[in-house]
């Protein structure tokens, strides 16, 4: 029972910074889709949980309905987000996906247009603040693109590599 009034504590104290940060983050992220703010709609906290440990265990577990593209860059500029999703083969969803971020435990994950977060993807990556997850509100189809430091042997690189895995409707037919 001793813990009950610090359970408190740290939810209100959480609710407080979630109303705190929202809007301002909800204005960076639709500046950075090009959306109105207003668009951004948020999932509840309990939902989010459950799309996160679907989509994690997807990418945790190598799912067989999952392809991974490595990209190592050796020499020359890093491609940007776009550029490595289009090299990916990432097909556009004209429908409302959940993106997933460093903020979704206090604030809930996202539903955005899904062009919105392919186009601008750099800008989204950038807000998002981790690796950039986009599923459907099923998980039935989803990708992750993410900086690592090992190639598609996992072995150590000291170039920047990028992994992208997608299932479902973001597979570009034939793969």
């Amino acid at each position: 029972m001793g813990d009950l009034p610090s359970e408190k504590l740290k939810d209100g104290m959480a609710r407080s910074k979630a109303r705190t940060m929202r809007p301002s983050w909800t204005q960076s992220l639709a500046d950075a889709c090009q959306l109105p703010a207003e668009d951004i709609q948020f999932l509840r906290i309990e939902e989010t949980q459950r799309i996160r440990a679907e989509v994690v265990s997807i990418l945790k577990n190598h799912s067989s309905r999952a392809k991974r593209y490595h990209f190592l860059i050796s020499t020359g500029d890093v491609p940007s987000a776009d550029e490595l999703l289009r090299r990916a083969g990432i097909r556009m969803l004209e429908q409302e996906v959940v993106l997933l971020s460093r903020v979704d435990a206090l604030l809930g994950a996202v539903l955005v247009p899904c062009p919105n977060v392919i186009d601008h993807a750099a800008n989204v990556w950038s807000i998002v603040d981790e690796d950039l997850i986009v599923a459907t509100p099923d998980t039935r189809s989803g990708f992750c693109l993410e900086r690592t430091c090992y190639d598609d042997h996992n072995v150590y690189t000291k170039h920047p590599a990028f992994e992208v895995t997608a299932w479902g409707q973001f597979l570009s037919p034939g793969t």
